[in-house]
């Protein structure tokens, strides 16, 4: 194998690995709009489990069981959120990486302009404040309506 071509193998080697970063990146992501979106609709399915629980006296004592579900429902979610966060940043950190090899410098990588952003306000930030209200107000809830039993 001559200079040349070792050369070139090296170069389509990275440049492979960088495009599967990027895919997986974006499949991470896509996971994640995925579980936002199932979230939305448990919460939304409980929401109208709980209503009708309310307006029939026979199912009026299972109230509560509906809210500590939501509880529970939002715990999982949180979680899967947060391990998901965690799987598309090795794939940020690994991309930064990679165009800090190739020499990709002054924020014209995504990555690393990515990994470089201190933003006070990010997706992560939000969903931890929504999760957190969430699990909060249906550990709440749940607690009040088993009370009034």
């Amino acid at each position: 194998m001559t200079i040349i071509n070792k050369l070139n193998t090296e170069i389509m080697e990275k440049k492979d690995v960088y495009n599967e970063i990027g895919i997986n990146y974006r499949y991470f992501l896509d996971w994640r709009h995925k579980l936002l979106a199932g979230y939305l609709v448990s919460v939304a399915g409980l929401a109208v489990g709980f209503s009708w629980s309310l307006t029939n006296s026979d199912t009026k004592p299972i109230s509560w069981i509906i809210l500590i579900l939501g509880f529970v429902v939002s715990l999982v979610f949180w979680g899967l959120d947060y391990r998901n966060r965690d799987l598309y940043h090795i794939c940020q950190r690994a991309g930064a990486k990679m165009e800090d090899i190739e020499n990709i410098k002054d924020g014209q990588g995504i990555y690393t302009a990515l990994e470089g952003s201190n933003s006070k306000i990010s997706h992560s930030r939000v969903l931890d404040i929504m999760f957190f209200i969430a699990t909060i107000g249906f550990l709440i809830g749940g607690i009040l309506a088993a009370c009034k039993l």
